[in-house]
């Protein structure tokens, strides 16, 4: 289970509080039905034991921070409000905050700042983050941006906790949680190319678009890096490199990635079954699509059906 902690400053914006709690909330409750598990514990920080008042006037009640948290910290996300120093923190924040997080960022795996205030705290102890949105540094020291720590401004905050839920459990997981919340994020993490596995990049190569169009009409079949070298008249080291410099991957990867892709289309779109979809997209069992679609969506293919159709009536 992974450990997230919210530290909360004075004026936080409730609504990305609120909402990127929501969104590893809905997390929790989505494995609970698959799995009878939950990733996520959660749990609310503030400088001192006082319930915290956000940009709405709604105080939140907090723990005070521990003065060692044993074991590491999955994700730590300090939620502030626009204040651009930390002269403008109040004494108990000051004399706090700064020294805690200094002892603790090393222990951070994934950090994140909602807002101003948030990101100079996180730049007091000596977190850059990156700006998530713009793909740099936003510190004001000129340094590099450190890459275990992300930043966004007010009013992103479910976006943030959206983007990283998505990175530990894939895009399958993350449409549903969307579907919940309505528009935009339905639109954003719906789509099919958010739900599919990632397209095998390509160059402008109009040989690697008709090998693949190739291996999709015929997935019933055996492929091997000979055959598929010998399809492009090539010998087997020159295509393997060819693919890899084109496409960003090696051909047993790709020629994956095409057969989950289009199993997880039957899956959302038929009612066969999960072993004649498995045979039909060229695995030699279900069991070894099985392990293809964890590799790929971190999904099972049952999973995948459930979430998608809430058809449920398959077997693995």
């Amino acid at each position: 289970m992974q450990r997230v902690l919210f530290l909360l400053l004075p004026g936080f914006s409730t609504v990305d509080v609120a909402g990127a709690v929501a969104v590893f909330d809905m997390a929790n409750d989505v494995f609970t039905h698959l799995s009878k598990t939950q990733p996520y514990r959660l749990r609310l920080l503030a400088a001192d034991a006082q319930a915290v008042l956000g940009s709405s006037g709604i105080p939140l009640a907090t723990c005070p921070v521990p003065r060692r948290v044993q074991g590491g910290i999955s994700k730590l996300i300090i939620a502030g409000d626009s204040r651009a120093s930390l002269d403008e923190f109040d004494s108990a924040e000051r004399r706090i905050l700064p020294g805690w997080l200094q002892r603790h960022v090393r222990h951070v795996e994934l950090g994140a700042t909602i807002g101003r205030a948030a990101r100079v705290l996180a730049q007091a102890a000596g977190a850059d983050p990156e700006d998530a949105h713009q793909g740099g540094a936003v510190g004001t020291a000129g340094g590099a941006a450190d890459p275990r720590w992300i930043g966004v401004s007010l009013t992103r905050g479910v976006h943030l906790a959206m983007d990283l839920m998505a990175r530990d459990h894939g895009g399958v997981i993350a449409s549903v949680i969307a579907s919940r919340l309505g528009e935009p994020f339905q639109h954003a993490y719906r789509s099919a190319a958010f739900l599919r596995p990632p397209a095998v990049r390509a160059l402008d190569d109009p040989r690697i678009e008709e090998l693949h169009g190739w291996i999709a009409r015929n997935l019933r079949q055996s492929f091997s890096v000979a055959r598929l070298a010998e399809h492009l008249a090539m010998s087997e080291r020159t295509f393997a490199r060819f693919y890899r410099r084109a496409t960003g991957s090696t051909p047993a990867a790709g020629l994956e990635r095409i057969r989950v892709d289009a199993a997880a289309h039957l899956l959302e779109s038929s009612q066969r079954s999960i072993k004649a979809i498995a045979l039909q997209c060229g695995f030699a069992s279900s069991e070894v699509m099985r392990r293809a679609f964890v590799r790929t969506l971190q999904i099972s293919p049952l999973q995948y059906r459930r979430l998608l159709t809430g058809n449920d009536a398959d077997t693995e």
